[in-house]
Formats: C-alpha cells, structure tokens, sequence
C-alpha cells in the first residue's frame, strides 16, 4: 500500500525533529564521559624503622709498657683481654624520609548521574623516582676507614683512632611503584570543578641496607725513650666487618586526593591535586643480615680468627606519603 502525502511528511521531519533534539542537548558534561589523564607528581614519603647491631667477641694478648721507677728500668707486662663484642652493641630509630617525582596515569569512568556528586570509578598508576639519603638508624660513634698506616706514638688508647665503631643504614632506592582505585565524586563551587577521591592502594618499594663495624685493636702500648730505655712504637691491628642487603617491601592502605580544574589547553584540561595515603607493610617487616672477616695476628688467641657481626632492621607497620601534582584530562570539545 502506497504512503499518503501526510504521511511521507511526516517520516521526513522524524530525523530532523532527532537532530534538533540532540543539538538541544548540548555537548556531554565529563562526568558523563570515560576521561583518561597523564600527571607529574612530586611529594614526601615517611616511615620509621628500628635497627640494631652485635658483634662476636674477641680475644687477645696486650702487651704494656711502663717506668715506675722514673724512667731507670721499663716494666712489661703482658695479659689477655677478652671483650664480649669487638664493639658495643647499638640500636636505634630514624624516620626514612625520601622526596620523591614520579608520573601518573589514570582512568575515570562515566558517573552515576543520579547520585550525589555523580560518583564514578577510577583508577591509577604511579611510576616515582625517588631521591632518598643514606640513613644511619642505628650508629655507635663514626665507623669510616681505619688509618693506614696505624700510629706508632706511645699511649694512644684504642678510642682515639679515627674510623671506629658500628652502624646499620638504609637507604631507599630510586624506583618505586604505586597503584591506587577508588570512587571520585564531583562538584562545582565558586565556578570550578572539584573533585573528591578516596581510594585503596598499593605501594612497592625497595631499601638497600648496610652494615660496618670497625675496631681497633692494640696489642702493644709502646714507650717513648729514656735514660735507660730505648723507645719502642705501638703495635696495632684492625678488624672491618661489612655486610648489605636489600629488600622489598609491598603494603596496602588508603589514600584521599582532592583535585581542582583550572584551565583548559586545546583537548586537555588541566588540574591541580594534593593527595594524602598510609600503607600498611604486607609481610614480615624484619629484615636480618650478617657479615665475617678472618684476621690473623700473633697476639690473637687463637692466632687467626673468624669475627661476625650481625644486623637486624625492622619497619614499623605503616608507611605515610603527602604530594601535589598536576593532571593533564583528555577532554576534547
């Protein structure tokens, strides 16, 4: 049956009537919209950590000289000595605080345009860099290098040589990786458009630890020459444990970032982010590690001896980091 006049009118103005509709309607708001975005990214990261370090002990002859009788006659006596540690052992705590700069990649996707604040999912991926200190969590005076070669001067005591004693750091490394996914909710005040971001993380970290410990060891004081006493030098000996490991730490938290539109750039729009998150250490927080030297020397009991230190570094269970950054939103008009 062949279509009246009317009635071929009529299907005509349907797609035109459509078309005027959705022009009408005007271009989609972003949270009707699956919006991905590029970020910089550059803030602090803080944990504290405990640390402690022994060491074996150590026996030896010790030979020493003196002139009771005003410099006539040297009097030499020899005992052993034996201490329980090579140095005394330390422990201590430090907060690892490490800047970091990183890029971040995130995806949102349309809003529930329904609800308050059209809540809609997100999620993120974080690459940092960061640029953390060698941190000296536990330390017993200035461990470096012993002197080479020792001092021969009479009556120096072990205390007063340069590059002694015993200490556990870490240090951060430079690659880190985070994730995060959450809800953001939008709205608009005083003209720009706020968003507010609570989310669940995912945090990947790796320390490098290290351990020294340095003694040194005199086996004879010496003496200075005298009316009947030639003069005899110091008889030293060093002993230089080091030992390192690394480790990874993963944890899992909470995080918040409220963030800011301010201008657009072409298919872009550009916003600003402060952003706060706690993790939680997944796993054993412990970490332990040891180190030996063998030294051989005539006043050593036995003559050649195997000495051991021992560190152990343990990371309290939360880890807290705070940053701002700024968010390129592809969102072409």
């Amino acid at each position: 049956m062949r279509a009246s006049p009317r009635s071929r009118i009529l299907l005509a103005l349907v797609p035109v009537c459509a078309l005027a509709r959705v022009g009408a309607a005007g271009p989609l708001d972003e949270t009707e919209r699956w919006v991905p975005s590029l970020g910089i990214t550059s803030g602090v990261l803080a944990q504290k950590a405990d640390a402690s370090v022994t060491s074996s002990p150590i026996t030896y002859l010790q030979t020493v000289r003196s002139t009771p009788d005003n410099g006539v006659t040297e009097v030499v006596t020899t005992s052993t000595i034996t201490n329980p540690n090579l140095r005394p052992p330390t422990s201590g705590d430090d907060v690892l605080v490490t800047p970091y700069v990183g890029g971040s990649a995130e995806l949102m996707t349309p809003g529930l345009q329904s609800l308050w604040g059209r809540p809609r999912l997100f999620v993120r991926t974080d690459l940092s860099g960061a640029f953390g200190t060698e941190r000296k969590v536990a330390r017993e005076r200035t461990p470096s290098q012993l002197p080479d070669p020792f001092p021969t001067e009479p009556y120096i005591s072990e205390e007063g040589i340069p590059g002694i004693g015993s200490e556990t750091t870490a240090e951060v490394q430079p690659f880190a990786i985070a994730a995060g996914a959450g809800v953001a909710f939008s709205l608009d005040l005083g003209g720009r458009r706020f968003r507010i971001k609570p989310s669940v993380e995912y945090s990947r970290e790796e320390i490098d630890f290290t351990g020294a410990v340095i003694r040194a060891v005199n086996t004879d004081t010496g003496i200075e020459g005298q009316v009947n006493i030639q003069p005899k030098p110091s008889q030293w000996f060093g002993v230089t444990i080091h030992g390192d490991e690394k480790q990874v730490f993963q944890g899992v938290g909470a995080g918040l970032e409220l963030e800011m539109d301010t201008v657009r750039a072409g298919p872009f729009m550009l916003s600003l982010f402060i952003d706060g998150r706690g993790v939680k250490i997944l796993g054993d927080r412990k970490v332990e590690f040891s180190g030996q030297t063998t030294v051989s020397n005539p006043a050593l009991i036995p003559t050649t001896n195997t000495f051991t230190a021992d560190w152990e570094f343990e990371k309290k269970p939360w880890s807290f980091s705070g940053g701002v950054g700024i968010r390129f939103r592809w969102l072409p008009e």
